[in-house]
């Protein structure tokens, strides 16, 4: 059986493989971890995971990106399969966040620079909500 997919997100590459390095070493026998540097290469990879028959169990997004923002991709995300997880990581707080969280389209938002236990766990609750 293949391994739950998630899908992170983050213009910032070297912040994206700190990101999956991370993720891997306490949870890479439990999922698949796939990288996109924008939303609109997200929706790419996301829609290309789809087509193959599997599911992005949980997508990790940052909020500012260029072109498309963190909480717009997720909406998308959700529009297109309601029960994907989605993570938001920032570095600021305010409107954005709060609007997803309001329309139901957000599991949580974590700050920038994340704690590693806490977005294990988050990642771990959010595919176990989604299942």
């Amino acid at each position: 059986m293949a391994k739950p997919v998630v899908l992170c997100v983050d213009d910032e590459k070297t912040v994206l493989i700190s990101l999956r390095q991370e993720l891997e070493f306490g949870l890479g026998r439990e999922f698949t971890f796939e990288l996109a540097e924008s939303a609109e290469e997200g929706l790419e990879i996301f829609d290309e995971i789809h087509a193959s028959g599997m599911q992005v169990s949980v997508v990790i997004s940052d909020q500012i990106m260029p072109g498309m923002k963190g909480d717009e991709f997720l909406a998308e995300v959700a529009r297109r399969s309601p029960a994907t997880g989605r993570i938001l990581l920032t570095g600021e707080s305010g409107y954005a966040h709060h609007r997803q969280i309001a329309n139901g389209k957000l599991f949580v938002t974590l700050a920038k620079p994340w704690d590693l236990h806490e977005l294990r766990n988050t990642l771990l609750d959010c595919a176990k909500a989604t299942a």
